[in-house]
């Protein structure tokens, strides 16, 4: 049978210190404002997001920067008779920037990210690290007499064909498109957090700020007995999103902490056992309004994949 109950958010935040690897840093929050009830929030929320510039087609976007970075970490280690028999690392760091300019219908994206592995058990050792920087341009192109919007990549230095400018879909509203298709995804993140009914939403707290900030968090615990191990999960999430116009934002927090208890002989695992598995996920993403000025890159010399 489960039991949950909830443990201080400063008691997890210490269990989960150590798995800060390779720089990776929760985003900061904003102050969260007033409590309110699940219903509230999910009303409110989904009544600012639809009746602010995200889905007003009517109203075209102005320049735009958006900033993102994450994080993700997944850490095993398992211990026998208080020794570590084996432990795996995996951390994945990434950040970038897309500037839009409206007036030129010019955006450059820009991003760089870093992989580590490392694994070590009686067995032998293992490790990887993999780094990687991409820049490109997304642009109008005007190819034996029809217009393109065009993925350009500088550092392979080639070229796709996105979409066509036709009379049922001009320039400025496919550039348009592009730019509100980046607010999308950050809703969609936003909803994948909010719970979908009420009794989902028993182990979460909600809180609303200015009619424009919405944050949720849960901090608990839950405890599981299998045939083989026992389980305990320690959970602690923070999401928020800002719906500000031109001021648009998504913060997430999310720490997992699994500690699996073996009671019998399970596959390479004796009984006594002890595997510990925490999975962290950081993701920090700002859509803010800000003058730009960009020129197209010269394609002439790019190789254009189909």
């Amino acid at each position: 049978m489960n039991k949950i109950k909830f443990i201080p958010v400063l008691t997890l935040t210490a269990l989960l210190a150590g798995c800060n690897l390779f720089g990776g840093k929760a985003p900061k929050f904003a102050d969260s404002g007033e409590e309110v009830e699940y219903s509230y929030f999910y009303d409110k929320s989904r009544d600012e997001i639809f009746n602010g510039e995200i889905y007003d087609t009517e109203v075209k976007f102005t320049d735009r920067v958006v900033k993102y970075s994450s994080y993700e970490m997944n850490k095993s280690v398992t211990t026998r008779d208080r020794k570590e028999i084996s432990k795996t690392e995996m951390t994945i760091n990434r950040k970038g920037e897309t500037q839009y300019d409206v007036d030129n219908a010019v955006a450059k994206l820009t991003s760089e990210g870093k992989s580590v592995y490392k694994a070590n058990a009686d067995e032998g050792n293992a490790s990887y690290n993999i780094t990687e920087k991409t820049e490109g341009f997304y642009q109008f192109e005007k190819e034996s007499g029809t217009r393109f919007l065009v993925y350009a990549n500088t550092k392979t230095k080639e070229y796709t064909r996105n979409e066509q400018v036709s009379s049922s879909r001009k320039q400025d509203q496919i550039f348009d498109d592009l730019i509100r298709n980046d607010l999308y995804g950050l809703v969609n993140q936003f909803n994948m957090y909010v719970p979908g009914s009420s009794s989902e939403a028993k182990d979460y707290l909600f809180y609303i700020k200015d009619d424009s900030l919405f944050t949720l968090t849960v901090t608990k615990e839950d405890t599981t007995k299998a045939s083989e191990y026992n389980l305990v999960t320690k959970t602690k999430l923070k999401v928020q999103l800002n719906t500000t116009d031109s001021k648009q934002s998504l913060k997430v927090s999310n720490e997992v902490q699994r500690d699996y208890t073996y009671t019998k002989d399970h596959l390479s695992n004796r009984k006594g056992d002890v595997r510990t598995e925490n999975v962290i996920n950081y993701f920090d993403y700002t859509f803010t309004g800000k003058n730009v000025n960009l020129s197209n890159v010269n394609v002439d010399d790019y190789f254009l994949r189909s």
